[in-house]
C-alpha cells in the first residue's frame, strides 16, 4: 500500500470553520500595550508570567521500576546514564540512536521490552504526513491547476482590447511581463515570452535575475529600483530533487513575493513615487479584469481555498479584494488616471485590511517603528504566520536596541511556555526587548479558542502549546514534574516547530505478517492529554479540508477515477487517525488519574508495531 496512506498525520480544521474563526491580529492593540509597558525590566516581566518551582530529583526511587534490569542487560545501561534515571525518572541519551521512530519502537518490541510512547514521536509522524499529503496534492492538483491559469491569462493577455491612456498601455506591459516570468517558472523555461517583444526583453532579464538566486536590485515595475530577494527562490524542503514541484516552487515564490504597491512603504528610503504607485494600482485593476473573464479565476479560487485551510489568509490586498471593488465599480486601469477614482481604489483597498504585518522583504529602517511595509497585492501572496509576527517584532527596528536575531525561545515564550523566560532572562537583559515580549505575550492571550484552529498552521501550533508546562504540575507523575522534564519537553517543542517551518516554507510501510514471536510486555504512553486531544481534531480538520477540496474538484472538472481514489484514500486514513488519536487522549487522562486501562486500551500497546493504523511506524516512510 502506498506509504502515505500508513503516515499519521494529526491537526487541523474544516475550512468553512475556519472562515467563521478569528483571521486576524489586532496589530493595534499590540503597539498599544507595548507602549503602555516601556521600560519594563526583565525581571518584572518574569513576575508577571512565573513559572513556578520545578523539582531537582524525583523522591522516590525508579531503580526499582519493572523490567529496569532487562532494559539495563539488553541497552547496556551506563553508570552515568543509571544516575540520571536516579536523579530524574528518565534519561535522554545519544549512544543509542536509530534513523526513525519506527526502527526504535521495533527493538524494543523485538527486545520484549516496556514501550513508552512519546509526544516526540506523534508530533514527528505529524509532520511526516502533513509534508507528504501535501507533496501529493501539490503534485496532482496544484502544479496543474497554477499552470492552466497562467496559460490562459496570457492568451486573455494577448487577445484583450486596446487601452486609450498611458497608463493602461503601461499596466498591459507590466502585467504581460508578470505573467510571462510566472509562466516561465511553472513550465521550467529559462526564456520568457510574452506578448511582444519590449515585454518579452523585460521578462527575460527579469527571469534571469530570479533564476541567478539572488538579492537584485531592480526597477521592474517601477522607476526607482527595489531590493528584490530571490535567494528565497531556491528549492528546499520537500519541493527540492523533484523536477515538477521545484517548478511549482519558483513559480509560487514569484506570485507570492513579488509587491505589487497600492500604497507605499513608511520609512523606507527612497520615498515611493506617487506615480509609481498609480503604474502598480493600475497593474492591480488590469489584472483584475484578465482573471475575471478568464478560467484562472477558478483556478486560482481552488488553489487559494486550499491554502487557506492549510495556513489561513494572505498577508496583503488578494485578488479577491480587487476583483470585488473592479466588478462593484466597472472599474478600468484607464480610469485610475483620474485622480478621484485612483484615490477611493488606494481607500478601498486599505478598509480591505490591506496593511502587511509582518515583513518580509529586504528593508532599510529610518528608526524604531519607523519601516511600514507597502499596501501590497500580489496573486497569490504568502499567508500570515503569528510566529512569524512573533520572531519580525523581538528585533531591530521594533527594539529598542539593535537586535538583529531572534531566539526561538521567544516564539515558545510569547507561545505561553513561562520556563523559558527563565532561558531568555540573559538575551533581555542584554537586549532590553522585555516590553516587546509582554506586548506580544499579551496578544497571543487575547487569540480566542478558534484562533487556534483557525488553520492547519494554528492547529499544529495549538498542539506544541499543549506541551507547555501546567502552573499546577502537582497531578504529574514525579517525573514529569522535574527540570529536567521540561526542559526535554522544550526541545520537543522546538523540534515540532523547526518541522512546522520547514514544511511551509513555500506558503512542511513497513510490512508485517500474521505472527512474531515478540511483545511489550508493558505501556506507558506520555500523559498530555490536550496534545492528543488536538491531534485528534486536527486530523478531522484535515479530512473536512480534504473533502471540500474534492468536491470542489469534482464540481469544476470530472475527476479522474485514480485522483478520485487519492483523495478519498486521504480522507479515509485522516479519519482513522482521528479516532487513534482520541482513543490516546482517553488513555492518557486515565493515566493522570490513576484508573486502570481496559483490555481494548492496552490493546493499542499491544499492537504498536503490528497495527497499520501505528503512527509512528506510519511517519517512517
Amino acid at each position: 500500500m502506498n506509504a502515505i496512506w500508513t503516515i499519521l498525520f494529526v491537526s487541523f480544521l474544516i475550512v468553512s470553520t475556519g472562515l467563521c474563526a478569528q483571521t486576524r491580529i489586532d496589530v493595534e492593540a499590540y503597539r498599544r500595550y507595548r507602549e503602555s509597558r516601556a521600560g519594563l525590566t526583565p525581571e518584572g516581566l518574569l513576575q508577571e508570567y512565573p513559572a513556578g518551582v520545578f523539582l531537582d530529583s524525583v523522591r522516590r526511587s525508579p531503580l526499582t521500576a519493572l523490567y529496569l534490569d532487562s532494559l539495563s542487560l539488553k541497552y547496556k545501561v551506563t553508570d552515568n546514564e543509571r544516575e540520571l534515571i536516579q536523579r530524574h525518572g528518565f534519561v535522554v541519551t545519544e549512544r543509542l540512536s536509530f534513523l526513525d521512530y519506527h526502527k526504535a519502537y521495533y527493538d524494543i518490541y523485538t527486545k520484549d521490552l516496556p514501550v513508552y510512547i512519546s509526544s516526540d514521536a506523534l508530533l514527528h509522524a505529524f509532520h511526516r504526513s502533513y509534508a507528504n499529503i501535501l507533496k501529493q496534492l501539490e503534485r496532482e492538483f496544484l502544479v496543474v491547476l497554477l499552470a492552466d491559469a497562467l496559460d490562459d491569462m496570457s492568451d486573455k493577455i494577448l487577445r484583450a482590447g486596446p487601452v486609450s491612456t498611458a497608463l493602461g498601455r503601461q499596466a498591459r506591459a507590466d502585467v504581460d511581463v508578470y505573467v510571462a516570468v510566472a509562466r516561465a517558472l511553472i513550465h521550467g523555461k529559462t526564456m520568457a515570452k510574452a506578448s511582444d517583444s519590449a515585454s518579452t526583453a523585460i521578462a527575460n532579464a527579469v527571469l534571469k535575475d530570479v533564476l541567478s538566486e539572488k538579492v537584485v536590485e531592480s526597477d521592474v515595475f517601477s522607476s526607482i529600483p527595489r531590493m528584490y530577494d530571490y535567494s528565497q527562490f531556491k528549492p528546499r524542503g520537500h519541493y527540492a530533487g523533484d523536477d515538477e514541484l521545484e517548478k511549482y516552487f519558483r513559480a509560487m515564490m514569484w506570485l507570492g513575493r513579488t509587491e505589487i504597491s497600492l500604497a507605499g512603504a513608511k520609512g523606507l528610503p527612497p520615498a515611493a513615487q506617487h506615480e509609481d504607485v498609480r503604474r502598480q494600482c493600475g497593474m492591480a485593476v488590469y489584472m483584475a479584469n484578465i482573471v475575471s473573464t478568464s478560467t484562472a479565476r477558478r483556478s486560482l479560487g481552488m488553489i487559494d481555498t486550499l491554502l487557506r485551510g492549510y495556513i489561513g489568509d494572505q498577508d496583503n490586498v488578494t485578488t479577491t479584494d480587487v476583483l470585488d471593488y473592479v466588478e462593484t465599480h466597472t472599474l478600468d486601469v484607464d480610469a485610475l488616471v483620474d485622480d478621484a477614482a485612483f484615490e477611493a481604489f488606494q481607500g478601498a483597498m486599505r478598509d480591505a485590511g490591506a496593511e502587511c504585518q509582518i515583513l518580509s522583504q529586504v528593508l532599510t529602517s529610518d528608526g524604531r517603528d519607523g519601516t511600514q511595509p507597502a499596501t501590497s497585492w500580489m496573486l497569490m501572496g504568502q499567508r500570515f504566520l503569528f510566529d512569524s509576527f512573533i520572531l519580525s517584532n523581538v528585533v531591530y527596528d521594533r527594539t529598542v536596541t539593535e537586535r538583529l536575531m531572534p531566539d526561538p525561545l521567544d516564539a515558545l515564550f510569547v507561545l505561553g511556555n513561562d520556563a523559558t523566560g527563565q532561558l531568555l532572562l540573559p538575551e533581555i537583559t542584554k537586549w532590553n526587548y522585555a516590553e516587546n515580549l509582554a506586548a506580544l505575550r499579551y496578544l497571543s492571550g487575547t487569540l480566542g479558542d478558534q484562533y487556534w484552529t483557525v488553520s492547519l498552521y494554528t492547529s499544529w501550533l495549538g498542539a506544541i502549546r499543549a506541551l507547555n508546562p501546567p502552573s499546577n504540575r502537582s497531578g504529574l507523575p514525579e517525573f514529569m514534574q522535574t527540570a529536567a522534564w521540561w526542559q526535554k519537553s522544550i526541545n520537543s517543542q522546538l523540534v515540532s516547530w523547526a518541522e512546522l517551518r520547514h514544511d511551509n516554507l513555500l506558503y512542511g510501510k513497513q510490512s508485517y505478517t500474521s505472527y512474531v514471536g515478540c511483545y511489550y510486555p508493558r505501556g506507558f504512553l506520555e500523559p498530555v492529554p490536550e496534545l492528543y486531544r488536538r491531534l485528534g481534531e486536527a486530523a478531522l480538520q484535515y479530512a473536512g479540508i480534504i473533502d471540500r477540496f474534492r468536491a470542489v474538484m469534482n464540481e469544476a472538472y470530472p475527476l479522474p477515477y485514480k485522483k478520485h481514489v487519492l483523495l478519498s484514500q486521504q480522507w479515509s486514513f485522516l479519519l482513522v487517525m482521528s479516532r487513534r488519536m482520541f482513543q490516546l487522549d482517553t488513555i492518557a487522562t486515565k493515566e493522570l488519574a490513576s484508573i486502570p486501562l481496559a483490555d481494548n486500551q492496552t490493546g493499542i500497546f499491544d499492537s504498536w508495531i503490528m497495527d497499520g493504523s501505528d503512527p509512528v511506524r506510519a511517519c517512517t516512510k
